[in-house]
């Protein structure tokens, strides 16, 4: 089979997935039987992996396509060793594709995979039209400008989605197959769920940009409730950061704090963007706000991004008293309306 064995995709999510479609086809294509398995990233172990790969099918005609996702949520040293496993040959009728949004051309698993195997990069076009208007036409639909502008818009860009309500469109569409600017309005649903997650992550990584981005699309959320999960996730960073810092063993704090080791990592990760000093501040800051939202002296919207801006913008933060919460100015507006 011409096949290659070990194969990356990197770039735009949809033109990843076509691609990986198309690998498939090919492997189907030469045997009938062929078996998909699904690592993710977050999950897969460099040791188990290798057992997998290393081991051979039940019956000689039987292929496996190993896909692994999501590789960029590997921590940096079980990446080391997941490449160091990729640059062994798999057993005979085994297939790997790794599927990334993005990955280093200098760093060892994009050198890696390029001369063991073959990487495919599939940037995101400038122009998302002509894509939009290919993937109505693949499902037998004509899409005017007014619909692919309504589309891009709703979805912001996301191909993978457009390519969703595609399909459901193939069901409402008119018998002409034409889709206007209304039928875009009327049958597509671009609401998704928003999930607090990636927000903390982005807070924790403190990027100021995709924060606040991530706050945008979370428009319709409770900014309360949001405020809240703001301050808790600084006080597990501080905890993971206390706990670390005294040499405690992953074992020992995932215990302490209740996580798993998996997401005890990515917090460890967070935390190194923080000074003890910088988080003990915040938490402080978080109680003064904390306060003036119950007494209904400040709304949870505007504590919400006071809390965040303090916590993106790196300074020297004063140590603050742990047994005098910084109170002096609402003790102060007190003062002023008992006058």
């Amino acid at each position: 089979m011409s096949e290659p064995q070990l194969t990356l995709l990197v770039g735009d999510p949809f033109l990843c997935e076509q691609e990986l479609t198309e690998r498939q086809r090919r492997l189907a294509t030469a045997t009938a039987d062929v078996e998909r398995i699904v690592r993710y990233g977050d999950e897969i172990r460099a040791h188990s992996l290798q057992i997998e790969l290393a081991s051979l099918p039940l019956f000689s005609a039987f292929v496996r396509h190993f896909v692994i996702r999501r590789i960029d949520k590997v921590n940096p040293a079980e990446r080391n060793k997941i490449v160091s496993v990729l640059s062994h040959p798999p057993s005979a009728a085994t297939f790997i594709t790794i599927i990334t949004t993005e990955t280093k051309k200098n760093g060892s698993l994009y050198r890696t995979i390029a001369k063991y195997g073959v990487v495919k990069e599939s940037p995101t076009p400038k122009r998302l039209e002509p894509l939009v208007r290919k993937i109505f036409v693949d499902h037998k639909l004509t899409i005017l400008p007014g619909a692919v502008k309504v589309l891009l818009e709703r979805s912001r860009g996301d191909l993978i989605m457009i390519a969703n309500e595609a399909a459901k469109m193939r069901s409402f569409a008119p018998e002409n197959g034409i889709i206007t600017e209304e039928t875009a309005n009327k049958f597509f649903f671009g609401a998704r769920k928003w999930l607090v997650y990636p927000f903390l992550d982005q807070l924790g990584m403190r990027n100021l940009r995709a924060t606040l981005a991530s706050l945008v699309e979370a428009a319709h959320e409770d900014p309360h409730r949001l405020f809240f999960a703001t301050a808790h996730h600084l006080r597990r960073l501080l905890s993971v950061k206390l706990l670390a810092d005294e040499k405690t063993s992953l074992a020992q704090i995932a215990t302490a704090i209740d996580q798993p080791e998996w997401l005890l990592r990515r917090l460890l990760g967070q935390a190194k963007n923080f000074s003890q000093q910088e988080l003990i501040f915040l938490l402080d800051r978080g109680i003064t706000l904390d306060m003036a939202l119950k007494s209904g002296r400040m709304r949870p919207q505007d504590a919400l991004l006071t809390l965040l801006l303090l916590a993106l913008t790196p300074q020297r933060a004063p140590v603050p008293d742990p047994w005098r919460p910084i109170l002096s100015s609402l003790r102060e507006t007190d003062w002023r309306r008992a006058r």
